[in-house]
């Protein structure tokens, strides 16, 4: 897997990814490469998976949850019940 980072404007960035996401570490790298946009004050990340060959379903998992964490702020842990779950 290659991640190659183009500033589009400032704030936005995109993260060209390449070749294959199949393997814990690649989905380790690529979670770590956006969560270092993040904190270094980058408030877009664009995501070009054009050249991704292969990626599993573990790291199209990791991908929705990244938008829901943007969106919505930190995950539950699975132990935690939802807030709108009802009970």
């Amino acid at each position: 897997m290659e991640v190659i980072r183009k500033e589009i404007q400032p704030g936005t960035i995109a993260l060209q990814i390449s070749g294959e996401v199949r393997t814990s570490n690649d989905r380790q790298r690529l979670t770590q490469s956006v969560e270092e946009e993040i904190q270094n004050g980058v408030r877009r990340v664009i995501l070009d998976l054009s050249g991704l060959q292969i990626i599993d379903s573990a790291g199209v998992g990791s991908t929705a949850n990244w938008k829901k964490s943007a969106n919505t702020g930190p995950m539950p842990k699975a132990s935690e019940p939802s807030s709108d779950s009802g009970g």
